[in-house]
């Protein structure tokens, strides 16, 4: 039996999910699409730009507001750039 516990950060998890779809996206164009590259491209940087900001979450005051700002967007925009991949896949 798996018991799921609660993290500290519900944002952790969402942070989990929105690279699972980038990275499914990527997967599903990968046979034989021209938009894989992209598509994974994406999914890196959603990645990369997840752990950034996990490496900030426990000492916020240790970066300033712009470079917070700066990943949370990029964040933000590779899940939605992810997301429109992945339909994009059901679509072709």
């Amino acid at each position: 039996e798996v018991i799921l516990r609660r993290s500290s950060s519900d944002a952790s998890l969402m942070g989990w999910f929105s690279f699972a779809a980038c990275a499914w996206a990527a997967w599903r164009l990968s046979h034989g699409s021209s938009l894989f590259w992209p598509s994974a491209v994406v999914a890196a940087l959603n990645l990369w730009s997840f752990g950034v900001m996990a490496n900030y979450r426990h000492d916020p005051m240790s970066v300033d507001r712009g470079t917070q700002r700066f990943w949370i967007t990029a964040n933000m925009l590779t899940t939605f750039t992810g997301l429109v991949f992945l339909v994009l896949s059901f679509l072709r």
